[in-house]
């Protein structure tokens, strides 16, 4: 389901995808700012579900150049439309950094998320 290009106000969207998530089987939330400062939950819950990981993982020893050429030789679809229906966005290569996670923000607009998602606000300690 893309949010993105379904109609509607941006406070819609998200009681849409909070309503939406709430529904959801879930085993695991691993929080994006969790993960960027390298919570000590983070490889422990993951290894957990049994998938191995190791705080090696953090340091993304692959370069975008290996992930573009092993992707492409995966798929013909992708080699054919890279940078025209898929792309690396924000995908920054070397080491994950925590700067993005030193944001504050206003308190009504904290309110007003939690309001509008309530289900997601409780994974940061918010709730309406």
């Amino acid at each position: 389901m893309s949010y993105a290009n379904t109609s509607g106000s941006i406070e819609e969207k998200i009681t849409r995808f909070d309503n939406d998530y709430a529904k959801m089987d879930i085993d695991l939330v691993l929080r994006y700012e969790d993960f960027v400062v390298r919570g000590d939950n983070v490889v422990k819950s993951i290894n957990q579900l049994k998938w191995p990981c190791t705080d090696g993982y953090y340091d993304l020893p692959r370069s975008l150049t290996n992930i573009y050429e092993f992707n492409c030789s995966q798929s013909s679809w992708l080699k054919q439309h890279y940078n025209e229906c898929w792309g690396f966005g924000n995908i920054k290569e070397g080491a994950i950094s925590s700067a993005f996670t030193e944001r504050s923000y206003p308190d009504e607009l904290v309110e007003k998320i939690s309001r509008l998602s309530p289900t997601l606000s409780r994974y940061y300690g918010h709730s309406p």
